[in-house]
């Protein structure tokens, strides 16, 4: 009747275990029927599959573009803030925003963009990771080729920006 009848001989917590595990196994596989996220996201057709890898693509690659939007928005805002520090006199409110590591003050604006941005990209990153995890071998090809393809566009500015960081102390 089920799979795992021969376990009912164990204690019920192994052969609750146990049952659990044989029958969700999870293996890729390259079937065109899937859910992805979301109930109303069902693919049912090879066309409704090549677009949802078209748009899983497009997000894995904008994911290497938030990482890199990230990188520079912070080098920008120490850099102002380190020009800013340079330029004003030694007053009070000076002294607030001075820190030895470079960091922002918590209240900075650009503070508060990097928090959006972290959430946003933590956002997507989460969802990529279960698009993967649906164990469709299509959708997995386009997380990767996006993330790799994102790299390659994007991967350069956040090396650049980060020898450049480096030149200036």
């Amino acid at each position: 009747m089920f799979p795992c009848m021969d376990v009912f001989k164990k204690p019920f917590m192994i052969r609750l275990c146990l049952c659990l595990i044989i029958q969700d196994m999870m293996y890729f596989t390259f079937d065109v029927e899937t859910t992805i996220l979301i109930k109303a996201w069902k693919v049912e057709t090879i066309a409704g599959l090549i677009g949802s890898c078209i748009v899983v693509f497009f997000i894995a690659f904008l994911f290497e573009w938030i990482k890199v939007l990230r990188s520079k928005l912070e080098a920008s805002l120490i850099a102002d803030l380190q020009e800013e520090e340079t330029t004003t006199e030694s007053t009070e409110t000076s002294h607030i925003l001075e820190k030895d590591d470079d960091s922002l003050p918590l209240l900075h604006p650009g503070h508060a963009l990097q928090t959006v941005l972290h959430v946003l990209q933590l956002a997507v990153a989460y969802a990529l990771m279960l698009i993967v995890m649906t164990y469709n071998g299509w959708l997995t090809m386009s997380v990767l080729l996006g993330a790799g393809f994102g790299y390659y566009f994007f991967g350069w500015m956040s090396r650049a920006n980060y020898t450049t960081r480096n030149k200036k102390k």
